[in-house]
């Protein structure tokens, strides 16, 4: 049984919809392995699952616990519902049996059409529906991954109640001494001419012998290293210091899911060192219960940054999120003496 699957293309969003996508995977399976029992040798089936995604960040597919065919789209390929059904063609993926689309993209739509899909299952979403013929209604004001759940019901038999948390499949540590040698990650802000913002020099003034990796998703990949070293330069010499490149999302959850924490403000950085299971001060103004990464195993700290109490002369009070992170690092430090 061949199965293909649209994923978002928004980091965040792919991220998202991962809990739903493996609980699919895993009742899916099971269900064909039910119907396989009933089934002479020769009429049994496996279910194989093509994952289709726009080819940016694609490499996080790779950290999906599931065995499935990934399949790239570029900016070209969805231009037109004419040019994604020629980019499907090229894909050569045998009759599929059923599509799913967990975006709400009108030329997405058209994809289960173009391979023949005999089910063909999406969001109920103005023109997108004549593109299916099993739909689903988008709950409005739900947490986007129950969102993606709620598909599950247009295609299982035996459809579950409740979304398990998702996690990565298990990763190697990047740093084989993290036990002995425990390191911090901070994701820090750049202003507009590209420099790193100043604001956390008075926080590594306040801590001593932590190891810290610094990286800054604001700016572009060619551009992170060099301004993380110069604002190296410029910080306390009581700790140490290490400007980290993003250029490999596997990579920095490797990092993320060993860090005795990973700080940051709203960025998909959160969501992925939460999807591998890290421990993090979430500093946000986005809201959770909407697309916060609350359905991930990871351990997550979070500062509402849009309350009254993290907030002077209407900016943010950044000393009380340092007095706490201080705290949680001299704990961690005193544990480990323990």
């Amino acid at each position: 049984m061949n199965l293909a699957i649209r994923l978002p293309d928004d980091l965040n969003e792919r991220l998202l919809c991962f809990p739903a996508l493996q609980l699919l995977v895993k009742l899916l399976k099971a269900e064909v392995e039910q119907k396989n029992e009933e089934l002479p040798e020769e009429e049994q089936r496996d279910l194989k699952v093509h994952l289709l995604t726009h080819k940016e960040n694609i490499e996080v597919l790779n950290l999906v616990p599931i065995k499935a065919f990934y399949h790239e789209l570029d900016d070209e390929d969805l231009k037109s519902v004419f040019t994604v059904h020629r980019a499907v063609k090229n894909m050569k993926i045998d009759q599929v049996e059923a599509f799913i689309s967990f975006t709400k993209s009108f030329v997405d739509a058209s994809i289960g059409k173009s391979m023949k899909a005999k089910t063909r299952l999406g969001f109920s979403i103005s023109k997108n529906s004549l593109f299916f013929n099993k739909k689903v209604s988008l709950l409005n004001g739900r947490h986007h991954s129950e969102q993606y759940f709620e598909l599950l019901k247009g295609i299982l038999e035996n459809s579950p109640t409740e979304l398990p948390r998702g996690y990565s499949r298990e990763l190697v540590p990047l740093k084989e001494n993290w036990r002995e040698n425990p390191y911090n990650i901070i994701n820090l802000r750049a202003s507009k001419d590209g420099e790193i913002e100043e604001s956390w020099s008075e926080f590594f003034s306040l801590v001593e012998n932590e190891k810290f990796y610094l990286v800054c998703d604001d700016l572009p990949l060619e551009r992170q290293k060099e301004a993380l070293v110069r604002f190296i330069k410029k910080q306390s010499n009581k700790n140490t210091y290490e400007a980290i490149e993003l250029s490999s999302l596997i990579e920095f959850g490797k990092l993320a899911a060993f860090a005795q924490t990973f700080v940051s403000f709203d960025s998909g950085l959160v969501h992925m060192a939460a999807y591998c299971g890290g421990h993090i001060h979430y500093l946000h103004k986005e809201r959770p219960d909407s697309t916060g990464p609350i359905h991930f195993l990871g351990d997550i700290r979070y500062f509402n940054l849009n309350e009254p109490f993290y907030r002077e002369n209407n900016e943010i009070a950044l000393h009380k999120i340092f007095d706490e992170l201080i705290q949680y690092l001299d704990k961690k430090a005193k544990d480990r003496e323990e």
